[in-house]
């Protein structure tokens, strides 16, 4: 334990850096501390294979490993100054080999329809991942943006032929031009609002708040999306994700739930008369 906790060793540096770039109240040692992190992260990952490692010792650190057991994505946020946020990324292979990705493609109107490699990452804190196929993998991920601002995004991490990454993939309909597919989803809202933004297997879509438009209770914030207490979703369809408007039919009459596939109208009863 103390081999693993001293401040000399890589693991130590890595405990003790990663609480203080996240804790400090001093940006500037938040920005020095995360530098710190950085290097000697990169230093074990030179030094060890990382994927057999177990990775929960740094508490910082999101970790997620696919089900079959090919590949690790390791994320994590740095807020380097009020509201300005560094994102880091690794994928982790089972051999010891991997690939960084690089936060230099900022968030954008762009973003959505953009097909990125791993040095044009707009960063993100990874916090699911679901299996696509042999090659290809949703990921949810969420990015801080800024005072306002939140942002959730939906992407696909494609691994090719050659060993590279590409991220995107046109398979996310476009809720606005029907029968248009985007390479991911980015869904913006409030940042005093909570968003959810999964896959739910029970469904097997992609689900989220609906968001409308409001103007914002934080001074200076203007129009901001929020919430409206209804569902929307991406279903599967043919390779693709078709968007659904409205996941649940609702039915306000007494004792009448929200149902995601009514069975009943008006007009049959139980027995389908």
């Amino acid at each position: 334990l103390i081999a693993q906790t001293s401040i000399d060793s890589p693991r130590g540096k890595l405990v003790f850096y990663g609480d203080v770039m996240v804790s400090a109240l001093e940006a500037d040692n938040r920005a020095l501390a995360a530098d710190r992190f950085y290097e000697n992260f990169k230093i074990m990952l030179d030094s060890i294979n990382l994927f057999e490692m177990d990775l929960s010792l740094f508490r910082t650190l999101s970790v997620l490993e696919d089900d079959e057991g090919k590949f690790k994505i390791v994320s994590w946020q740095v807020e380097r100054a009020s509201y300005e946020f560094s994102y880091y990324g690794f994928i982790l292979l089972p051999d010891g080999s991997y690939k960084e990705l690089y936060d230099t493609k900022s968030i954008d109107s762009a973003l959505p329809y953009l097909s990125l490699d791993a040095n044009e990452w707009y960063g993100a804190i990874y916090y699911n991942i679901v299996k696509l196929d042999n090659s290809s993998y949703l990921v949810f991920g969420y990015n801080g943006y800024g005072q306002y601002d939140h942002v959730k995004v939906v992407d696909v991490i494609n691994f090719t032929d050659d060993g590279g990454i590409i991220m995107g993939k046109e398979v996310f309909e476009d809720k606005k031009e029907r029968g248009t597919y985007n390479q991911r989803l980015v869904i913006k809202y409030s940042s005093d609002a909570s968003v959810n933004l999964n896959y739910n297997p029970g469904l097997k879509m992609i689900v989220t708040d609906h968001l409308m438009p409001r103007m914002g209770k934080q001074a200076g914030q203007g129009p901001t999306m929020i919430p409206d207490g209804t569902y929307e979703a991406y279903e599967p369809v043919d390779g693709k994700w078709r968007y659904i408007e409205k996941l649940y039919d609702h039915s306000y009459g007494e004792n009448n739930a929200p149902r995601p596939k009514p069975v009943l109208d008006k007009k049959k009863d139980i027995f389908g008369n």
